[in-house]
């Protein structure tokens, strides 16, 4: 097995070092969105801390959002623990960063860029939790974004090949049509199938025309090197689609989000024999029932009262305010407490 590849006793060991360390600013984000929710304003002026901050708050409230590291990490212990109580603060982390990105989509003055790996975090979990809809509304979003040219990370270094290979997969579920693969704020790429493009990794490609494939037996050897890429993309390293993220680490998010699509097809999935595919964890769970509660109910009835009456529908025509600056490279432990959003 891969040497570089992050255990689940040193992920276990790394959150339970910086939980203590965490909780306070989680629990002040959560606080926050509890008086945004009564109809407080409890957010400060990025220009001046002392005063407060001028509407719209949305951007705001998605920063708060990332109070959802408090239950990534639950989940993440209790995974990478083999217990089986790791749905719910999944399923309560998701549906917070779902929420997040969709807010986050709403703002398009980004001056450097957004994050399409942000974005297929997102995506992917929704989809290994069966949340369909919601999936198909952030395929929406990201199809239009990538259109606008909005995503830094399509190209180059930043090219992300699972995560483009798994969203045409998205995108050929749902019938989008797309031409615009490569094409980031500073420029388009003159072929995509170029080594180290989006599209570039050639069994990725023959991956992507096997995905509709009834039976996957024949082509086992095609799923083990799939799984070995993964790993390989795991490692810490700039612009690897999981070198900074310790959920992705083990939880193959994408590959499930693959057999989630198959199964609305109504196709059997193949049983993969691959370390990464061996934890309980790894196997497609039954669809999920979409994450609410009280809180995080309340706040988005505000938001849509007061600034986003479509939020959770189209984000086409929005333009509200200056997006966070999702282009800043971000070691692991910032990533995991909700520091950067890269």
């Amino acid at each position: 097995m891969n040497k570089k590849w992050m255990t689940e006793d040193t992920i276990v060991k790394l959150i339970d070092e910086e939980f203590p360390n965490n909780e306070p600013r989680w629990l002040e984000d959560r606080d926050r969105l509890r008086r945004y929710a009564e109809g407080e304003n409890p957010f400060k002026s990025a220009e001046d801390r002392s005063v407060p901050a001028s509407a719209p708050f949305f951007l705001a409230v998605a920063q708060s959002l990332t109070c959802s590291g408090r239950d990534h990490a639950l989940a993440m212990r209790s995974m990478f623990s083999r217990r089986e109580d790791w749905i719910g603060p999944l399923s309560k982390a998701t549906a917070y960063t779902y929420w997040r990105i969709s807010l986050e989509n709403r703002s398009r003055r980004s001056a450097l860029g957004m994050s399409l790996r942000a974005a297929l975090e997102s995506l992917t979990d929704c989809l290994a939790l069966g949340w369909m809809s919601q999936a198909e509304l952030l395929t929406g979003e990201i199809k239009s974004l990538y259109g606008d040219h909005r995503y830094f990370d399509v190209n180059g270094t930043y090219s992300r090949p699972l995560y483009h290979w798994i969203l045409r997969i998205a995108f050929d579920y749902w019938r989008c049509e797309f031409e615009d693969w490569g094409h980031g704020p500073r420029g388009v790429v003159s072929d995509v199938h170029a080594a180290g493009e989006c599209f570039g990794e050639p069994k990725l490609n023959e991956l992507f025309d096997l995905w509709r494939e009834p039976d996957l037996e024949p082509h086992q050897a095609k799923l083990s090197w799939l799984c070995d890429y993964y790993i390989h993309r795991t490692h810490e390293k700039e612009g690897f689609e999981f070198g900074n993220d310790l959920m992705h680490t083990r939880f193959p998010a994408t590959i499930l989000a693959w057999f989630r699509f198959r199964e609305c097809l109504g196709l059997n999935n193949p049983k993969i024999d691959h370390p990464l595919m061996e934890p309980l964890y790894a196997t497609l769970p039954s669809p999920q029932k979409f994450y609410t509660e009280p809180l995080l109910d309340e706040v988005i009835a505000r938001l849509r009262r007061e600034e986003l009456p479509d939020l959770g529908a189209s984000s086409r025509n929005h333009d509200e305010g200056r997006g966070p600056d999702l282009h800043k490279p971000a070691g692991w432990l910032g990533r995991l407490w909700g520091r950067s959003k890269d």
